[in-house]
C-alpha cells in the first residue's frame, strides 16, 4: 500500500508541475479555453476529462451524480455500521483524535451550519475528484454524507448565507482551470440548485455569506501566464441571491491564492496564500469591508503560509498548517481580531496542507489534507478546546 501512495503520489505530482508550469510562463493547455456561460463550460470541463482520463485521473464526475440519492443514508450512526477504521493519529493534549473522513481526502473546504461541519468535494487518495458532500456532527463524533454536487469539484468555494450551503466556482480536473457554475443547497433540501454562473473562474479563494450577500475573495482565476491568472481574481465578486446576478468589489491589494480566511464583524479576514506555485508563502493579513467596499492592512502573521486552512472561535482566528515544496507544515497561530496580537499554538499533531478547518461545538477541527507536499492525502481528523 505504501509503495502504491508513492507511486501515486509521484504521478500526480509530475502532472501537476505540468499543468502549473513556470511562474512567469504559460500553464500547458489540455483543454478548450474556458468561457463564461455555462453550455461552454460543460464543453471545457468534458474536454478536461478526457484529458485527465488519459492520464488514468478519475475525475469523478460521473460517480458523483450516480451517488447523490444513497449519499443521503450514508450515516453509520442511523445505519448501525461501524464507522470506518482510522490511520494512524497520535493526539495529545491539548489535541484529540476525532472520528476521520471514509476515505483520504485532500484540497477540501469546511463551513459550519448549525453546528455542524460541511465539506464538498475535493481529491480522494487515488487522485479522483468527487463532489460527495460530507457533514460531520461534533455531538456525536459521526459523519454522514448529503446529496452530492452536480459535478466533481476541488479547490471550490463554500459559503453560508442564512442556513443555506453555496459551492462557488472552484476546478474538476488536473488541468486546474478555474471554472464558473455555481451551486446552492437550500436549508432542508435535498438537491442542489444551479445558480448564476461567476462573471469568471475563481479557485482557491475565499468566500463568505454576510448581511445577504455572498462575497469571493482573492484565488486563482482566468489566463494562461500564472500572474494573469492572480490579477484575474483580484476583484471581488458579489453574489445577490435575490436577483441571482453578481456585482464586483474592490480589488485586493496583495493578489494571491491558495488563502486561507474567516469573516467577523461583518468584514472577511484574508490570511497569507501564494502565487500559483508552491513558493513563495505570504504572511500578509488583508480585511475587506463590505459595507464600504475598501480594503486595510491587517496584523502580519507570524510566519507565512500558503495551502492551509483558517477557522474563527469566540473572536479568534486560528490558522494552520500549510505546504512548503519540501514539506507540508503543522504550525498553529492564533490572532485576537479585536486585539489585532498573534499567539502561537500546540503545533497540529498530523503536520498537513489542502485540509480544511471549522470551528463547532466549542472545538476547532481540522479535518483531512495532505502530510507531504502535493498528493498525499490522509484521513486524520484532530481537534482542540482553546
Amino acid at each position: 500500500m505504501a509503495r502504491t501512495k508513492m507511486m501515486e503520489s509521484v504521478f500526480l505530482f509530475a502532472l501537476l508541475l505540468i499543468a502549473c508550469g513556470d511562474d512567469d510562463g504559460a500553464a500547458l493547455d489540455t483543454s478548450a479555453d474556458v468561457t463564461r456561460d455555462t453550455t461552454s463550460e460543460d464543453a471545457s470541463e468534458d474536454a478536461s476529462e478526457d484529458a485527465s482520463e488519459d492520464a488514468g485521473v478519475d475525475t469523478g464526475d460521473d460517480a458523483a451524480t450516480e451517488d447523490a440519492g444513497e449519499d443521503d443514508a450514508s450515516d453509520a450512526s442511523d445505519t448501525g455500521e461501524e464507522p470506518p477504521a482510522c490511520g494512524a493519529c497520535e493526539a495529545s493534549a491539548p489535541w484529540r483524535c476525532d472520528q476521520c473522513l471514509d476515505e483520504d481526502l485532500q484540497e477540501i473546504s469546511a463551513i459550519t451550519i448549525d453546528d455542524r461541519v460541511y465539506i464538498v468535494g475535493g481529491f480522494e487518495g487515488s487522485g479522483r475528484v468527487v463532489g460527495t458532500l460530507r457533514i460531520y456532527d461534533p455531538r456525536s463524533d459521526r459523519w454522514s454524507r448529503g446529496p452530492s454536487l452536480p459535478v466533481a469539484r476541488h479547490h471550490v468555494q463554500l459559503a453560508n448565507l442564512g442556513g443555506d450551503l453555496y459551492a462557488l466556482g472552484g476546478m474538476q480536473t488536473l488541468a486546474f482551470e478555474a471554472l464558473t457554475r455555481s451551486f446552492v443547497l437550500r436549508a432542508g433540501a435535498d438537491a442542489w440548485e444551479e445558480i448564476a454562473s461567476l462573471p469568471r473562474g475563481r479557485a482557491a479563494g475565499f468566500a463568505a455569506g454576510i448581511e445577504g450577500r455572498v462575497y469571493i475573495v482573492a484565488g486563482q482565476g482566468e489566463g494562461r501566464a500564472n500572474r494573469e491568472k492572480l490579477e484575474d481574481a483580484a476583484e471581488v465578486f458579489i453574489y445577490d441571491p435575490e436577483t441571482d446576478s453578481y456585482e464586483t468589489g474592490a480589488s485586493i491589494p496583495t493578489v494571491r491564492e491558495h488563502v486561507a480566511g474567516v469573516a467577523f464583524g461583518g468584514e472577511i479576514w484574508v490570511f497569507g496564500g501564494r502565487p500559483v506555485s508552491l513558493e513563495p508563502t505570504m504572511d500578509v493579513v488583508e480585511i475587506y469591508n463590505p459595507r464600504d467596499d475598501t480594503w486595510r492592512a491587517g496584523p502580519v502573521m507570524p510566519s507565512a503560509h500558503g495551502g492551509f486552512a483558517a477557522a474563527e472561535l469566540d473572536g479568534v482566528a486560528y490558522v494552520c498548517g500549510g505546504e512548503e515544496r519540501a514539506r507540508a507544515l503543522d504550525v498553529v497561530e492564533a490572532l485576537d481580531l479585536e486585539a489585532g496580537t498573534w499567539t502561537t499554538v500546540d503545533p497540529v499533531p498530523t503536520r498537513r496542507h489542502g485540509h480544511a478547518m471549522a470551528a463547532a461545538a466549542g472545538r476547532v477541527f481540522v479535518i483531512g489534507g495532505a502530510d507531504e507536499p502535493v498528493f498525499s492525502a490522509v484521513d486524520v481528523v484532530e481537534s482542540f478546546a482553546p
